[in-house]
């Protein structure tokens, strides 16, 4: 965590104020600066649009976004580590009435009607109905990036997942869900990539994170927070997600093609598995890709290639 990275922000006023409030006065002396920092180079272009930072509201709001975790940390106190020893997902929540609900939401944008009679047609369905209206609403649907329709929000269900935190970075950024994760640790052990066994360099690699384990562990009784720079990205770490059927489409269709990588190939190919286990017919409309390929991105090359030799060809065809 402690590697230094480049990152470029592009927002709009109210989300910058936004982000330098969450971070004015957050523990890590880090994210204290990069709001100082901030807040001087937006004042060159929009210093009327922050003047609000600096007001005694926005010194209160500050202190609420971080001391409240702080609050939170005292009431739970230390609690014993549950440690998640090999990546795993878990479906710990679901409405059992997913399935219908989704029906009724197809229904209702069809009816003049109230929710209720919705719902109550969706109920009235035999399987073979279900499957016949949820076969209309995805007609001629062949590819992931043609999104279905919003019926599907109707249906939510949490996910616990334990995975190593470098895979965890891409499935961090899908937003329109709920994501809440722990305090990155070494508690739940790291994995190994298959290929630095390999190359043969897997002593050196396990003893590097084993001293990053014991750096760790020295700093976190003192500071939680700044620990957290002592874990390498081989790490695991939990967290949950909270999303409704229409974003598990697009994240487990998007996440396991065979481009992705291995490792969060195999946590979406899971809670793949168990939504399917639940709800076999919204499953089997899901365009996931379930095998296994030796080498990640394999053939990805060679796809954008022929894609800047169509690309060519249509502009020469147009000149």
């Amino acid at each position: 965590m402690a590697t230094l990275g480049q990152v470029a922000f592009r927002g709009n006023a109210q989300a910058f104020e936004y982000l330098i409030n969450r971070t004015a006065r957050h523990p890590l002396g880090e994210l204290r600066w990069l709001a100082h920092e901030l807040k001087q180079e937006l004042d060159k272009e929009i210093p009327s649009l922050l003047l609000r930072v600096a007001d005694e509201k926005s010194a209160d709001y500050q202190t609420y976004l971080n001391k409240r975790y702080e609050a939170v940390r005292e009431f739970v106190g230390d609690s014993v580590v549950n440690q998640g020893p090999k990546p795993e997902v878990r479906l710990v929540e679901y409405d059992p009435d997913s399935e219908v609900k989704i029906l009724a939401g197809i229904i209702f944008q069809q009816i003049h009607g109230s929710w209720d009679q919705a719902l109550d047609k969706a109920k009235s369905l035999n399987e073979t109905e279900k499957r016949t209206l949820m076969e209309r609403y995805l007609l001629n649907r062949s590819a992931r990036w043609q999104k279905v329709g919003r019926a599907f929000e109707n249906g939510y269900l949490r996910f616990e997942i334990v995975m190593d935190i470098g895979s965890y970075r891409d499935l961090h950024r899908h937003r329109m869900m709920t994501q809440e994760r722990q305090r990155f640790s070494t508690f739940h052990g790291y994995s190994v990539p298959l290929e630095v066994r390999q190359s043969g360099i897997a002593s050196q690699f396990e003893e590097a994170l084993d001293r990053a384990d014991r750096l760790f562990r020295k700093i976190e009784p003192i500071d939680r927070e700044l620990a957290q720079y002592a874990v390498p990205l081989a790490y695991r770490m939990r967290f949950y997600q909270w999303q409704n059927f229409r974003q598990l489409f697009w994240e487990a269709e998007l996440r396991t093609v065979a481009q992705g990588h291995p490792d969060y190939r195999f946590i979406e190919q899971e809670k793949y598995r168990l939504a399917k286990e639940k709800f076999p017919l919204i499953a089997s409309f899901m365009l996931v890709d379930l095998n296994e390929y030796a080498i990640a991105r394999r053939g990805t090359e060679e796809q954008i290639l022929a894609k800047e030799k169509k690309l060519i060809e249509r502009l020469k065809d147009r000149s």
